[in-house]
């Protein structure tokens, strides 16, 4: 039973990912549905990295896609290990990568979104000292 919900999870991750990667290629990537000939230039990716959406955005991409990825690596792997409790360590192993990759890459979206955010404060004082 308590498997059947990881694996439950791990679906709704799957067409949680098909969402949110969909969105993001759309608005990332294909410009010209919004009017502008680069979606990704330097200004407008700190512009998205100073509003709080798309750190909440990027966070949730980044635990959905690691817990999918990596609950199907852990399966794959469950198959080809004979030894229960050689799949209990990695099953561990990758609990523990996984926590580490989701807390390092929260970290760099927060920093992103905390130096878009004061460089935007930043070009708002200066523009204020200057007009």
């Amino acid at each position: 039973m308590k498997e059947t919900k990881y694996w439950t999870g791990h679906i709704l991750a799957g067409a949680a990912l098909l969402f949110l990667l969909g969105f993001h290629f759309i608005y990332t990537h294909i410009a010209f549905l919004f009017g502008t000939e680069d979606n990704i230039t330097e200004s407008l990716s700190k512009g998205r990295d100073a509003q709080p959406v798309f750190l909440v955005f990027f966070i949730a991409l980044l635990g959905l896609g690691l817990y999918h990825g990596l609950y199907g690596l852990k399966n794959i792997l469950s198959e080809l290990i004979t030894c229960e409790n050689c799949r209990k360590i990695v099953a561990i192993i990758l609990t523990v990568v996984g926590i580490l990759l989701f807390a390092f890459g929260s970290y760099s979206s927060f920093v992103a979104h905390k130096n878009a955010t004061g460089m935007k404060n930043t070009v708002s004082r200066l523009e204020v000292n200057n007009g």
